[in-house]
Order: structure tokens, then C-alpha cells, then sequence
């Protein structure tokens, strides 16, 4: 908003200082609002780039992993016949 638009409309410096100052106001709050979410923002990107338990199984790229099957122990037996799990 231009002082001159302002005047164009036969609006005293009085008048139109006012509306300039509440405009300044509005444009102030919506700057910290602006920086507010920026600042979020970035928190949450920071949390993303961070791995999670969830993430463990995945390569850099998203994908799964392959997980091998995990084999059952077998019983091995001793000399004397005792089974170990």
C-alpha cells in the first residue's frame, strides 16, 4: 500500500498516517506468524532426516530391506547324549 493511493482518494495526511500505521501493525503480526511456522517447519525437517526404529529396516533410499529368515537353533548333541537348545 502507497501513501499516494491513499491520497488519491482525498484522504488527509492525518487519515491516511492512521491507515498506514494499522496496516505497518498488521504486516508486523503476520512477519512473526511467518517466522513462527518457518521455524516449525524446520523442526519438523530436522525430525525427519533423524532415522527412528521404525526407519531400521530400510535402505537410504525407502526401500525394505531384505531380512534373511531367521533359522531356528537346532539341537546339537554332546558325547554324553545331552541336547542343548
Amino acid at each position: 500500500m502507497k501513501r499516494e493511493d491513499l491520497k488519491a482518494f482525498n484522504l488527509s495526511d492525518e487519515d491516511v498516517q492512521k491507515i498506514m500505521d494499522l496496516h505497518g501493525a498488521d504486516i508486523e503480526k503476520q512477519k512473526r506468524s511467518i517466522e513462527t511456522l518457518t521455524a516449525e517447519r524446520d523442526d519438523f525437517k530436522a525430525v525427519l532426516k533423524r532415522p527412528t526404529a521404525s526407519w531400521r529396516g530400510t535402505t537410504p533410499n525407502g526401500k525394505r530391506r531384505l531380512s534373511r529368515p531367521r533359522r531356528k537353533p537346532t539341537r546339537r548333541l554332546i558325547k554324553s547324549g545331552a541336547a542343548i537348545c
